[in-house]
């Protein structure tokens, strides 16, 4: 459906000769992750508003765009399914943070902040199979990333210090574990489509 949307709009554009024919593709594809990005947007916003964890919500989608928008990660196969995947992240966020106690939560921030590190600095970033990546991309993409998390490291430690805010810091590790999870996954499910790949070519070359 969103599909369907991106190419009336961008067909609109075409027929008022503001985009050209050639480069349909590439606007429809723009469209797509721009009004995805806002669908998915306005959902969080929802949900967090409405369970009023107005500051954890607003943290954890800052910092789930930058990093996605760095280290990229999995992406289902519909937007619908991509949709499905983040308000089951956030939800599982809201929920931890509703139903464990704080304690808790800052010896978990830790685990998470530590592992998705190690997780970013091995694997990251990962292309998927709409966009690849040139090795200069990655290049700046791993630069770009690491200047993220410095920077949501360089938040994540005052915010813990206090009880008050330690929730928040917990939101930034458990976004940055989150993402890193979606690093693994995407980085098994484009192996898997390689290996499929280079067994239907083998298979062609036998016949």
């Amino acid at each position: 459906m969103l599909n369907n949307v991106c190419k009336m709009i961008v067909k609109h554009y075409v027929l008022k000769e503001k985009i050209k024919l050639e480069d349909i593709d590439m606007y429809e594809y723009c469209f797509e992750v721009l009004l995805s990005t806002v669908i998915n947007l306005i959902l969080l916003l929802v949900i967090g508003f409405g369970t009023g964890n107005y500051i954890g919500t607003i943290t954890f989608g800052v910092a789930f765009m930058l990093l996605r928008g760095a280290y990229g990660g999995y992406h289902a196969k519909t937007h619908v399914g991509c949709s499905l995947v983040l308000l089951v992240t956030f939800a599982s966020l809201i929920v931890t943070i509703e139903f464990v106690d704080k304690m808790v939560l800052s010896y978990l921030g830790i685990v998470f902040l530590v592992l998705s590190l190690l997780i970013f600095i091995i694997i990251g970033p990962v292309d998927n199979e709409n966009k690849r990546m040139s090795g200069e991309e990655k290049r700046r993409k791993r630069l770009l990333g690491l200047v993220m998390i410095s920077i949501l490291i360089s938040v994540y430690i005052p915010l813990v210090w206090f009880s008050l805010t330690l929730t928040y810091g917990y939101c930034i590790a458990f976004t940055m574990a989150a993402v890193a999870l979606s690093l693994i996954i995407g980085k098994v499910k484009d192996k898997i489509k390689a290996k499929q790949c280079r067994k239907l070519k083998v298979k062609k070359y036998e016949m």
